[in-house]
């Protein structure tokens, strides 16, 4: 509304002082300029509003192009007309074709103009509408993804735990604790577009306590961490499907040789480097 406001304002002053060359009567220049853009508003809206959806866009370009010849011959002449009844003596100056045949360049640049801002304008929302569908379908990829993710890992650990808590396992307890806190961060943290890389590492960590857990002999199950600092952000579970595919893919649960290296490291410039390695 502004943006509109001021053009107008500026085109009524460009209007207002290129009559006073003509005119001494100070009231009829101010009468006359704010008449025309009157007119010139009402035919641009007129045409963004009205002729451009139901004549342009459905590409009915013969009886658009007839409406705009309509519009930009009625619109003058109203102008015309409303000045006469207000100042009589206009009409001695200037004749109503005269006037009509030379407003006519300056509505046909403001139509133009306004049919460039529409046509800009819808672009723009189209624009935005595909952006909102991609982020819809990409939110939607990542929520499959967590729900591939989460029942696949619970499920298999629940299996383990029953079989400790079976046996009286002593790390039945230190099991379901672990558990929770993967859950808890899964669950609650996950909800979030970025978690603390913090939360994403000690997630990590206690996956692979929870394979330890299972395989207490198994020795080689390692995590480095370099630089990592609190006030970083990541999207959340983006490392630890690599880190269940190492375990998934490689024997170093069912091997006493077998390894899993992982290792995260932050540089300076916040440029995060995971490296994951099995012995498969």
């Amino acid at each position: 509304v502004i943006v509109h406001s001021i053009f107008w304002f500026v085109l009524f002053l460009v209007f207002f002082v290129d009559s006073l060359w003509y005119e001494d009567y100070v009231m009829l220049s101010v009468f006359g300029a704010f008449t025309l853009v009157a007119w010139i508003a009402v035919g641009a809206y007129f045409n963004q509003l009205i002729l451009l959806p139901s004549l342009f866009y459905p590409r009915k370009y013969a009886w658009y192009g007839i409406s705009v010849l309509i519009l930009i011959t009625v619109c003058p002449w109203i102008d015309y007309w409303l000045t006469y009844s207000y100042y009589p003596g206009y009409t001695e100056e200037v004749s109503e074709l005269y006037y009509v045949v030379s407003s006519v360049p300056y509505y046909l640049l403001i139509i133009a103009l306004s049919t460039y801002y529409h046509d800009a304008q819808q672009k723009l929302k189209d624009k935005q509408i595909q952006t909102e569908i991609i982020k819809e379908k990409l939110e939607a990829e990542l929520n499959f993804l967590k729900a591939q993710v989460n029942p696949h890992f619970l499920f298999n650990t629940l299996n383990n735990i029953y079989a400790f808590a079976f046996m009286g396992h002593a790390d039945t307890a230190p099991m379901i604790a672990k558990l929770a806190d993967i859950l808890r961060y899964m669950i609650y943290d996950c909800k979030d577009p970025l978690v603390p890389l913090e939360k994403e590492i000690s997630n990590l960590q206690n996956l692979i306590d929870l394979y330890h857990m299972k395989n207490s002999k198994q020795q080689n199950l390692q995590l480095i961490l370099e630089g990592i600092r609190s006030n970083i952000m990541i999207a959340p579970l983006l490392l630890i499907n690599l880190l269940e595919n190492a375990f998934k893919h490689g024997a170093a649960l069912s091997n006493a040789d077998g390894f899993i290296y992982a290792k995260a490291e932050l540089s300076d410039n916040n440029y995060l480097r995971f490296k994951i390695e099995n012995s498969f």
